[in-house]
């Protein structure tokens, strides 16, 4: 089945914080991207499990938003 993909302003609303939020945890490898020609899609998936079990530790985002 496949997963929903969400753009980052979806994702940012979803998980209540700012699209560069958002970069930073796919930077860090918190979250999955997926590239779609120059566009850039987030797996709906990779934000429900932030939203349920948080960030990794070591993910690049720090709370503060300072890396």
């Amino acid at each position: 089945m496949a997963d929903i993909l969400l753009t980052g302003a979806q994702a940012a609303e979803r998980l209540s914080v700012h699209p560069n939020t958002v970069r930073k945890l796919a930077d860090g490898g918190a979250i999955g991207k997926v590239r779609i020609g120059r566009a850039v899609r987030y797996r709906a998936s990779d934000i429900a499990r932030i939203i349920k079990v948080g960030v990794p530790a070591a993910s690049g985002a720090a709370p503060g938003g300072r890396p």
